[in-house]
């Protein structure tokens, strides 16, 4: 009787051993799916961002060619856009390995022909998260002011509509709008002289050999860049 005790005995060493293996693996994996479901909860907690940008300016400008490096595709032959054309760009949000913010980008073609199609892009949903890039070509003097300024007056008129629209909704939209300008000009001295656009705005000039080859001197590099300064 004691010998079956015995057998007994040795038969639920092993058991018990495999019944702690178990235990530790089932602990193991608990742990590690409390950890990922914790990680998933933290990436959900940082939001992807999602932003417009819209190219716009004179023909031939070179709006197409800055686009592709930008978006690391310079080795492609830059198309004529006959309208408005979109892609778009992802790059890997700070502090999450799977979240990405995401780049709109927009090109309007034909110069100040098609200004309406802005509409598309600047619009009451995404007031908020639109900038622009005015392309103009220095080797056509007399193009660039018509296109900057129908350009500028279309934006700042289409941006007073949009925010108009959108304080309906949500009546932080014009306060936010006008923080973000006091903030970008902050320090400027002629801050309380200028009528800015509503939205971030730069302008880019494009072919500046052709303009240093063709307007000589010094007073025709001025007047030329106090107009482009003054303009936004």
């Amino acid at each position: 009787m004691a010998n079956d005790r015995k057998e007994k005995d040795e038969t639920n060493e092993p058991t018990t051993s495999r019944d702690a293996e178990n235990r530790t693996k089932v602990l193991l994996w608990n742990l590690a799916g409390e950890k990922a479901r914790e990680k998933e909860l933290n990436e959900k907690e940082i939001a992807s961002e999602e932003k417009n940008l819209i190219f716009v300016g004179s023909r031939e400008s070179g709006k197409s060619s800055i686009i592709l490096n930008y978006t690391d595709r310079s080795n492609e032959t830059p198309k004529p856009t006959i309208a408005l054309d979109y892609t778009f760009c992802r790059k890997a949000k700070s502090g999450s390995s799977v979240l990405k913010n995401v780049g709109h980008i927009y090109e309007l073609g034909e110069g100040t022909f098609l200004l309406k199609l802005i509409d598309v892009v600047v619009n009451p949903e995404n007031i908020l998260n639109t900038s622009i890039i005015i392309c103009i070509d220095l080797s056509k003097l007399s193009e660039m002011w018509i296109t900057l300024e129908e350009v500028i007056g279309y934006l700042k008129s289409r941006i007073k509509e949009c925010v108009k629209e959108a304080n309906r909704h949500d009546s932080t939209v014009k306060d936010r709008l006008k923080r973000a300008i006091q903030q970008r000009l902050s320090g400027n001295p002629d801050e309380s002289k200028l009528d800015p656009i509503a939205l971030p705005t730069a302008i880019v000039a494009t072919k500046y050999d052709i303009f240093g080859r063709n307007y000589c001197g010094w007073k025709s590099y001025r007047i030329q860049f106090r107009f482009i300064r003054v303009s936004t």
